[in-house]
């Protein structure tokens, strides 16, 4: 680059025009460099040499798009994304789509769409990119990005139960697979980080073989070369585990269809009962994960975060609920079954009988509160544990939460053999599980209608993605205490170091 300064002063009286698209060129390479972090003694030095120089030279002078472009992407490191927006649609208008900073802007503005969720913004420039792509109009750089980029925030996006996410991602990788057919070259890294999105695309098609070829692609070392993208790695370790053999299944009872459940509360409530499922705060979930230790810390993840899903909804199907949560515990790595249970709810009081989890109401009749058969849990045969994230989403529960917060979180209760019975107790309710049968994941979801098993499988994956970030709170040295009770989990659960890189890579901004 020193050299090429040296050169300057003479080639502009040769060729003006050549001259001044070189100083536009090198200059964009400076910036970008600096963009990216680079650091380097002469690179300030360098900046002010090309700036003069492009001052000096007419072809050179007129607008500086790199710079708009460098602009626009400090607008959105300060996070105000309406102002980028508005800045890269006034950028837009006045550019010539054949300018090379041209696709880079439109993509950001994708990205920014994506991330105000307006879908159908994204989706036009979607589209737009798609017909490029077709036409063999965008660079493999414009493609790499736009796919990793595009993919990121859409994952984020479904992650958040957004619907529309899932239809742009599925046009994000038509892109990539237009790319592919024309045999557009992609670098290593940005290539790994592709199939690994490639991946998650033949997941949320439940197309196992496909999922784990795009897998066997992606070389988490190559993908670690490339900024801003440690989170694909775990998404990678999420796949790699669902695409894992599954285990022989238990032989099981006969299941009773949801229309036969019975779940009946006894009396009134003397308060109004809301239609849907209470929120939890962060807070209270990060304390209760250090209060309750290591062995119980995932499943008491996986379930806070399916109720954070819920949270503001009607309560969806339980069986549905607890389907989704065995899977995303298998997801995760861990050993898990369903168990059937016979759920009893008494109003606690003093001199109540709980010797007995088999007869709470009829020891107790004039505190039975409510009764649900079947009711079904997550089994985490490993650590033995139950995980019931369905226990604050029930009519009976809700009418006692609507004043004690404590019962709007799921219930973790030591379960470590199917002859032991946990009763729950505290905040005037006790909660008896009495165990029923146990029962392969797989074959009580068959229960379910053929859509609402694909919902739950795809369902899973987000929350075990989710549950990550909600162990990723609990500091290094909980994570490490985690990982010694649960060595499937060595190195899955994402350190609180990593958490900023992570952040980036979510940003429209990351390229």
């Amino acid at each position: 680059m020193e050299r090429f300064v040296a050169v300057v002063p003479n080639t502009i009286h040769v060729h003006e025009k050549a001259a001044g698209e070189s100083i536009r060129v090198a200059l964009a390479t400076v910036r970008s460099l600096r963009l990216h972090s680079v650091d380097h003694p002469q690179l300030t030095a360098l900046e002010s040499v090309l700036n003069d120089f492009r001052r000096m030279v007419p072809v050179a002078g007129e607008v500086d798009w790199f710079y708009e472009l460098t602009q626009l992407i400090a607008t959105i490191r300060k996070g105000r994304d309406t102002e980028a927006r508005a800045k890269a649609e006034a950028l837009l208008a006045a550019m010539n789509p054949a300018q090379p900073e041209y696709p880079q802007v439109l993509r950001m503005m994708a990205e920014l769409c994506v991330s105000v969720r307006d879908w159908r913004g994204a989706r036009e420039i979607l589209m737009r990119f798609m017909e490029a792509a077709q036409s063999g109009l965008l660079r493999r750089f414009d493609i790499a990005m736009l796919v990793r980029n595009l993919g990121f925030g859409c994952m984020a996006a479904m992650a958040d139960q957004e619907t529309p996410a899932f239809e742009c991602f599925d046009a994000v990788i038509r892109i990539a697979e237009i790319a592919d057919r024309d045999r557009v070259v992609i670098q290593a890294g940005d290539r790994d980080v592709i199939s690994v999105l490639r991946a998650l695309h033949a997941y949320l098609n439940t197309d196992k073989a496909a999922c784990a070829t795009w897998l066997n692609h992606a070389h988490p070392n190559e993908v670690d070369a490339v900024e801003h993208t440690g989170l694909i790695n775990f998404v990678h370790r999420l796949l790699r585990n669902w695409c894992a053999k599954k285990a022989t299944r238990s032989q099981s009872s006969t299941l009773i269809p949801p229309a036969d459940v019975v779940d009946d509360t006894f009396g009134a409530s003397p308060v109004p009962v809301p239609d849907t499922v209470f929120a939890i705060d962060e807070k209270s979930v990060h304390d209760n994960l250090l209060k309750f230790g290591a062995e119980s810390a995932p499943g008491r993840a996986i379930a806070s975060v399916q109720v954070t899903r819920a949270a503001g909804r009607p309560p969806r199907d339980p069986m549905e609920i607890a389907v989704e949560t065995c899977l995303a515990m298998q997801i995760l790595g861990l050993p898990t079954q369903m168990a059937m249970i016979g759920l009893q709810f008494l109003r606690d009081s003093a001199g109540i009988k709980i010797d007995d989890p088999e007869r709470l109401i009829l020891d107790n009749p004039t505190n039975a509160h409510a009764w649900r058969l079947p009711h079904h849990v997550a089994w985490v045969t490993s650590s033995g544990h139950l995980v019931d994230p369905v226990f604050p989403q029930l009519y009976a529960v809700r009418a006692v939460a609507t004043v004690q917060s404590s019962l709007r979180h799921p219930v973790v209760a030591p379960f470590s053999t199917t002859s032991h019975f946990p009763v729950v107790r505290g905040h005037g309710l006790v909660a008896g599980y009495v165990h029923l049968g146990t029962y392969d994941v797989h074959d009580i979801a068959e229960a379910l209608p053929p859509d609402r098993r694909a919902a739950c499988e795809t369902n899973a994956l987000f929350v075990a993605f989710q549950a990550m970030f909600t162990l990723a709170a609990t500091g290094d040295r909980f994570i490490s205490m985690i990982e010694a009770a649960h060595p499937e989990l060595d190195g899955l659960i994402i350190r609180p170091r990593q958490l900023i890189d992570l952040g980036e890579a979510l940003s429209p901004d990351n390229g």
